[in-house]
């Protein structure tokens, strides 16, 4: 059987004070789309025309965000991960951001049909000065049809280094028939969503870092409006670290663009992200 292979790149630079192309390459059903923009910054879309993916399928996205750019990327719509015969699918995320640049990541979320076999990676590359906001998000099968789980494998990793130094890494591993642990009230409860909002900068300063402090409390003050939703922050090493779990995709959707603006100030979601 045909597997779907693709891979996308897309490399920008500042011209005259705005995010531009300086390179873009696409194969297969990675695609990368450019709206028109109306600011300073560079919204990119990636898509993956083959509508989902299972066992055997492979896709591959590199991003490079040049010095002193803001490049912010997200997907067309939810990613869904069918039930794999055979295989896994293998998704691969590069980011590198040159220093004075900042890249946001910020793809809506993944669906794991039940079945579904994942092994999903994200490599980060920052320079002194860069920043990365990163976020994803996972939803346990498909919520409108009352989807329980009984089988998926799932390992994501994340890497973020400075230079040599690995300044984060993270992992979960869920694998197995039968997934009635997840639902104790030791792990997600009836929560059928999760996932992690990173935001680093390895040359914060100190005054910086406190003023990063504050944004725990913020945070939690935004979410104590919502009983949907259960969050954790963590504010250490030049980074800012928010964990969360929520009953559907639509209550956190509710509560996620005033996390995001908790943590970059003044910034919005991506257009697609409210189409």
């Amino acid at each position: 059987m045909q597997r779907a292979i693709g891979a996308g790149n897309l490399r920008t630079m500042q011209v005259a004070g705005k995010t531009r192309i300086a390179d873009l390459y696409q194969k297969a059903n990675a695609k990368i789309r450019i709206p028109k923009q109306h600011s300073n910054r560079l919204e990119a879309v990636l898509i993956n025309t083959a509508g989902g993916l299972t066992g055997g399928d492979q896709l591959r996205w590199s991003i490079e965000a040049g010095a002193g750019t803001t490049t912010m990327i997200s997907t067309q719509a939810c990613e869904r991960i069918y039930r794999a015969q055979a295989g896994t699918a293998d998704v691969h995320t590069q980011l590198t951001v040159e220093s004075g640049a900042h890249c946001l990541w910020l793809p809506q979320e993944t669906i794991l049909f039940d079945g579904a076999s994942l092994d999903r990676k994200l490599v980060a590359n920052l320079d002194d000065g860069a920043r990365l906001t990163a976020l994803e998000t996972v939803i346990l099968g498909r919520e409108a049809m009352q989807e329980k789980l009984q089988n998926i494998a799932l390992l994501d990793s994340w890497r973020v280094h400075n230079g040599e130094r690995l300044i984060h890494a993270d992992a979960i591993s869920i694998a197995g028939e039968g997934l009635e642990e997840m639902t104790n009230r030791a792990h997600m409860g009836d929560h059928l969503v999760f996932g992690t909002l990173i935001d680093a900068e390895p040359s914060r300063t100190a005054t910086e870092q406190r003023v990063k402090l504050a944004v725990v409390e913020g945070v939690h003050k935004t979410c104590s409006r919502n009983d949907m939703i259960s969050v954790g922050v963590s504010v250490f090493d030049n980074k800012t670290i928010v964990r969360f779990t929520a009953r559907s995709s639509y209550h956190l959707r509710q509560s996620i663009p005033d996390l995001l603006n908790q943590i970059v100030p003044g910034s919005t979601l991506p257009t697609v992200w409210r189409l």
